[in-house]
């Protein structure tokens, strides 16, 4: 219950989560620099996972370790499915980010395309020269 409790949190916002492995060995996702710019460019890149319902990529490449430590890549999957079950995220969403003074970290609101996303603030952090969702 603990990964349908984050991930709805981090879902909604999140609207606003490629391939690796429970280890964390995911490709560098695009972007990857201290910057603003690079930060939209991997929210981005989540966001086509979302849309195309890759939730074992979005995991792998988006998610922070902290976070993947409240569940399996499976729990996250089969959680996703449930909370974007019925989801329209056929439109674009939009970006409210607050970065911190280094860039390396900041916190985004997103407003979805379908109007249903929660709307709470999420932390994404730059790790390892990946941007990473550390909503859980």
């Amino acid at each position: 219950m603990r990964i349908i409790t984050a991930v709805a949190l981090a879902a909604g916002a999140l609207l606003a989560a490629g391939c690796g492995s429970d280890t964390g060995t995911a490709a560098k996702a695009p972007g990857g620099e201290p910057t603003e710019a690079s930060l939209r460019m991997s929210m981005d890149a989540e966001y086509q996972l979302m849309q195309q319902g890759d939730w074992s990529a979005d995991y792998d490449q988006f998610l922070s370790q902290q976070c993947k430590g409240h569940g399996t890549r499976d729990d996250y999957t089969k959680a996703m499915k449930q909370v974007f079950a019925g989801r329209d995220l056929s439109g674009p969403q939009q970006y409210q980010i607050t970065m911190n003074p280094t860039g390396t970290a900041a916190t985004v609101v997103v407003t979805s395309h379908d109007g249903k996303g929660n709307m709470h603030p999420v932390e994404w952090t730059l790790t390892d020269g990946r941007w990473l969702s550390n909503d859980c």
